[in-house]
């Protein structure tokens, strides 16, 4: 049977139009939700904070975060933020950390781990202080960073975990996103094989609230303006980019 014709021999149905692939342009530097303020980094300010939780957590990071050894310092953690900047100002990664919006306490981080403006794809990762497991604020912070995705003109976000990182496969799940693979023993974790899964959430679908305009309880800002940014993130294989595996998380 040709490609060209349909099972009964009809012409095939057409294909669904293609929007434009959005133009590479910055993201929003800042982001405020109800609990959380979702901002680029500035490293100077943001190094000696971030390295502590990292460096009070080590074993349970490093457990889904393959990069955790090669922070050792808070300068480590600075260089990497100084990093940052430029991928940011280059539009090719954006990272944000993230703040309890009350207290200004440093909670964890959200980011991309790949962009990809030509197709309208970009894959986000994320992690928290443990402190802040549990409340809901991880969800919080990706369902503001993905509004803002698709806002700047995504068309597909998605999330990647490991197929044993049950905490991070919760957040796609609690938000609406769809289980598109397993993709079965694709990483090595700590000397063992384990599988990735794939999650998906399209602009076109029910929950992804897309717009151009800040949904209701998320104001967007700055997405101009040069500042630093940040890294990390929970959910995601290696890097496929640039050589630091701390653009994605477990």
């Amino acid at each position: 049977m040709s490609e060209r014709s349909g099972a009964d021999g009809s012409p095939p149905a057409p294909h669904a139009a293609v929007a434009a692939a959005p133009a590479p342009h910055p993201a929003p530097t800042r982001i405020v939700t109800e609990r959380l303020v979702v901002r680029q980094p500035r490293p100077q300010d943001d190094a000696v904070q971030a390295f502590a939780v990292i460096d009070a957590e080590r074993d349970r990071l490093h457990r889904w975060l393959p990069w955790v050894p090669n922070i050792r310092t808070a300068g480590d953690e600075q260089a990497f933020l100084d990093r940052v900047v430029g991928w940011w100002e280059a539009h090719e990664q954006f990272h944000w950390l993230v703040f309890e919006r009350d207290t200004y306490a440093f909670v964890g981080s959200v980011g991309t781990a790949r962009v990809a403006w030509d197709q309208g794809l970009v894959e986000l990762g994320y992690w928290i202080a443990q402190a802040y497991e549990g409340q809901g604020l991880v969800t919080e912070a990706v369902r503001g960073v993905q509004r803002a995705c698709f806002a700047m003109g995504f068309h597909r976000v998605e999330i990647r975990c490991s197929s044993g990182n049950t905490r991070s496969a919760a957040i796609p799940k609690r938000l609406g996103y769809q289980l598109d693979a397993q993709l079965r023993e694709e990483r090595i974790e700590h000397g063992a094989r384990v599988d990735t899964l794939v999650y998906s959430l399209l602009r076109t679908d029910n929950a992804a609230e897309p717009g151009t305009d800040p949904p209701r309880g998320l104001r967007v800002s700055d997405a101009g303006r040069r500042q630093p940014r940040i890294r990390r993130i929970i959910c995601q294989p290696e890097p496929r980019q640039r050589g630091d595996d701390r653009r994605r998380g477990p």
